[in-house]
């Protein structure tokens, strides 16, 4: 008999295990021809360790060298977190500065690590051990003392953890609430406020942050579907260019956490991870059920998270845009509707905001009034996180 919607068979269906790879009908590395390989990556390509390591060596660099983002000498705050990537970018940027060739990276790395949740103290010694053996200077910050006390760097900004512990508040600046999609958009905003906030403060111009190809592809989704699609370009891009004084970097962005792994195992680096940061699928916020759906992906079709990615790198802001006032939150450039027409988000503002007018009013004054209230204020993703706190 035909078993269609039978939900046994359903439910099986969405455990189904990836096969495992047959590794005996690879002998020969995919680059040199000639060693054993030892890692396969995206289901089809074998690597031996030599090929291996010097490719992704060769990829950061080239990545660095092709888009032309770093000038000799500058200074560059580097975003350390918990996992593979960061420990593999503070790597990777001290072999280039070592390197004894004309092709070497001419920079100055500072390490910054932002503290979100209660830290023990064991964990931020060994952030210190990792960042002080590739001898980079190395700061504390805790993102609730930025918050709490009015964005003042100077009162939170620590070369040691243990000065930080000391005025640490054990509470969380963000209260638990019933819409923690609108909580961690703000988050991540603030986190990014604060990044180019200390890189002024210590003199960069550039800021590297740790996001790999599978962030970049979940916040590529997360954007489109939150109302931010029209900023995919300084979201997700190589560069983020919103503050004309800061350019935010994503120095690893083609490459995956497997990779990295295997680069952080192959090189005996340590690797440093919070009890904290360790991810729980609740699925509670559009953030974490696209994280899941795409962290899916990246098991069973690796080949469609760098299709995303690479769609995503064929956006771009138009340049008069960039010229237009920012954002009072994100600091994006506002996409002012120029045209006669509503579009279908300013027509249900607009619909919103003359239901609750109590007074009689006119109406070509009243769609005036909204009209520069909208425009001076907020993009449209942002008024929706305004009105959440505002209630």
């Amino acid at each position: 008999m035909c078993s269609l919607g039978n939900d046994d068979d359903t439910e099986n269906a969405n455990f189904t295990l990836t096969p495992a790879l047959n590794l005996k009908k690879w002998d020969k590395c995919n680059k040199c021809k000639s060693n054993v390989p030892v890692i396969i990556l995206r289901h089809k390509d074998v690597y031996c360790k030599e090929c291996f390591l010097s490719g992704a060596a060769h990829k950061f660099k080239a990545f660095i060298g092709k888009n032309h983002l770093v000038k000799k000498n500058d200074f560059v705050l580097v975003c350390f977190r918990s996992g593979h990537s960061s420990v593999s970018l503070l790597h990777m940027l001290r072999s280039a500065l070592d390197l004894q060739t004309p092709k070497k990276l001419k920079l100055r790395p500072i390490v910054i690590y932002i503290a979100k949740a209660t830290c023990e103290p064991q964990f931020l010694k060994e952030i210190e051990d990792v960042v002080c053996s590739f001898n980079f200077p190395l700061y504390f910050i805790s993102f609730n003392q930025y918050i709490s006390n009015g964005q003042e760097l100077d009162k939170v900004l620590f070369a040691n953890f243990r000065q930080m512990l000391e005025n640490y508040p054990q509470i969380n600046s963000f209260k638990r609430t019933n819409n923690p999609t609108a909580t961690q958009t703000l988050e991540r905003i603030y986190e990014q406020q604060l990044l180019t906030e200390v890189a002024k403060h210590l003199n960069c111009s550039i800021v590297f942050v740790p996001d790999i190809s599978l962030n970049v592809a979940t916040n590529l989704l997360t954007s489109i579907s939150l109302g931010r699609g029209a900023y995919l370009p300084l979201d997700t891009g190589i560069c983020d260019t919103r503050d004309p004084q800061i350019t935010i970097v994503r120095p690893l962005r083609h490459f995956d956490d497997k990779e990295l792994a295997f680069y952080n195992v192959y090189n005996k680096l340590k690797l440093v991870v919070s009890p904290n940061e360790i991810k729980k699928f609740n699925n509670t916020s559009v953030q974490d059920l696209i994280d899941t759906f795409v962290s899916n992906l990246q098991l069973n079709y690796p080949a469609t998270i760098t299709t995303v990615v690479r769609t995503g790198d064929k956006l771009a802001l138009d340049k008069t845009v960039l010229k237009s006032k920012a954002c009072n939150l994100c600091k994006a450039p506002l996409l002012n509707n120029t045209s006669e027409e509503l579009n279908s988000a300013t027509a249900t503002d607009f619909s919103r905001w003359i239901s609750a007018q109590l007074q009689i009013f006119k109406k070509d004054e009243s769609f005036n009034e909204f009209e520069i209230k909208q425009r001076e204020l907020y993009c449209y993703a942002c008024s929706k996180i305004i009105e959440f706190v505002e209630k």
